[in-house]
Formats: structure tokens, sequence, C-alpha cells
């Protein structure tokens, strides 16, 4: 395995990089060679709203929290091998944050300079008088790990999944609750066994079992080839649920109807102002966005 040379360069004793890291670091090297392509072309929006993804969703929602086990993890006292171990593994996950953030903090200096000039310096991996005199990131392709990332994205495609049925479920987001799932393809299945831990710490789950049929009193959604089974006993009360959801879209549809009458006024599409009409098209189409989630859970819960 290559570890990447700046990283290598300030960690002198690190346990070997785990797909977590590689994703990031891989994901770090295509938004430099995005925003590069983006500057390149004086298309700043672009280059802005690149780092901002990678920096908002990539590492401080995702890796910040994919790191927390290994850096709050206790090491035991009287084993000294586990102790090592562990230490060892904190290294590398905190230098790898580290090692990212800096090269980050140089991508977004040209958008939010004075800013990133302070947090640089406050880095215990900075070095030098300013970021503005430091080597602009580009792409490393000896530090893309397509593999990795592609474990990695699948990881988070099903944590997605789980909360976003959670919060359907309306079931609050401290409580841990049982799951179970079913994977269609051997990559879904490698991917969940490989990261079970992270899916039931960020899905905050207390269980998540592979079954071959769906368990009763469950609750089920997908991703992609996978199944996914929440179960209701004791966790959701489902019937609650439903009339809650049911008030909820009888709600909605007297509303669209209220909108799509006026739509179809030809004296209101002629007369009103071009905004105030457009504005009445946007919120149809919200309404109808909202009656369609809506329906699906509503299909899910009845199910």
């Amino acid at each position: 395995m290559n570890v990447p040379e700046d990283l290598l360069a300030r960690i002198p004793y690190m346990a070997p990089l785990r797909p977590e890291d590689k994703w990031i670091i891989t994901r770090l090297n295509e938004t430099a060679e995005e925003v590069n392509k983006a500057l390149s072309e004086y298309n700043y929006s672009k280059a802005a709203h690149a780092i901002y993804e990678f920096f908002w969703s990539d590492y401080c929602d995702w890796y910040i929290e994919f790191t927390k086990e290994r850096i709050y993890k206790k090491a035991p006292e009287d084993n000294e091998e586990l102790k090592g171990k562990i230490e060892n593994e904190k290294t590398t996950a905190v230098y790898t944050l580290l090692y990212v953030l800096e090269k980050a903090l140089r991508i977004l200096h040209p958008f939010m300079p004075f800013i990133t000039e302070e947090l640089w310096h406050k880095l215990p991996n900075a070095e030098g008088e300013s970021i503005s005199l430091q080597e602009y990131p580009e792409k490393r392709e000896e530090e893309i790990y397509e593999e990795d990332k592609k474990k990695i994205e699948r990881l988070k495609e099903i944590i997605s999944t789980i909360r976003a049925l959670r919060s359907d479920l309306q079931i609050k987001p401290n409580q841990f609750i049982k799951a179970a799932y079913k994977a269609g393809e051997k990559f879904s299945k490698e991917v969940i066994q490989e990261f079970k831990n992270h899916i039931l710490n960020l899905a905050k789950l207390e269980s998540f079992e592979e079954v071959k049929e769906r368990p009763e009193n469950t609750v089920a959604t997908f991703s992609k080839d996978t199944e996914i089974y929440i179960y209701t006993e004791g966790q959701v009360e489902v019937e609650k649920l439903i009339q809650t959801y049911e008030k909820k879209k009888e709600k909605i549809t007297k509303e669209l109807e209220r909108v799509n009458k006026k739509l179809s006024n030809e004296n209101f599409l002629k007369k009103a102002p071009i905004e105030v009409v457009e504005k009445e098209k946007r919120i149809k189409e919200e309404l109808e966005n909202d009656l369609r989630k809506i329906e699906e859970i509503l299909k899910v819960l009845k199910s």
C-alpha cells in the first residue's frame, strides 16, 4: 500500500490507511482536479461549489464521523500490544484529518483568503510564512484509490437510506433501533460486513443482521440491490404514523387543488404578473413532490 509522501513524513508511528482514509484522500485529489479545471475555464462558481461540497459533505459530514471511533477509543493500560495498536490507529486517523484539512484549506484559499490564512496557521502540520505562498494542490495519481472509493460510496448510500427511513418513521435521532438486511449483490454484502461498525454507529442501530426473508413487524426500504428492514415492535407506532401522514396527505391534496384551480383560470394567467404565476407554479411542483413522498411513506407503512 502506498502512503502519500506528505502524510508519511508527518507520521512516525501509524497503522495502515483504512478504506475511509483512502476514500477521503481520493476525493481530495478529485476535488483539486475539478477546481483547477473550473478555474482554468474562469468558471468560479463551479470551482467554489466543488470545494464547498467536498469540505462540508465529504470531510465534515462523513469523514470526521468515520474517524471518531478510532480517535475516542480507549486503550487498555494492561495490554501493551493492544494499546499500541489502538494508539497507532488513532494517529493515522488524526494525521489523515490534518493532511486533508491542510490541503483543503489551500484549495479554498482563493475564495476565503482571510479565514483560511487564520485557520492554516493554527494547524500543527502547516509549514511556512503564509498559506498564500504554498503550492496550490493538484491531482496526484498515486493518491487515487478507486476500489476504496467505490466501497465507501456504497457504505454512504446504505447509511443514508437507513437514516431516511428513520426520519420517515419519526424515530428520535438518538434512539438506537433494531434493523436487518437482505443483500442482492455480493459487493453490497461485503461492504455491510466490512463496515458494520460504521453502519451501527452512524445509523444508530442496536443490531443489523442478514436475513433470508423479510421479518415480521418490520418496515422495508431499498438501497439499490439491498432490502433494509426496521423492526417496528416497541420502536415505531405504525398506526399512529399512518394517521399522521393521512392527515398531511389530505392537507396537501386540498392545497394542490387550490393551486391547480388558480393555474387553470385563464383570467389569472392573463392578468397576474409573471412572477406571481411562476411562484404558483413552483408551489404546485413542491406540493406534488411532497404528495409523492407522503404516498411512498404510506405505501411502506401499510405494507
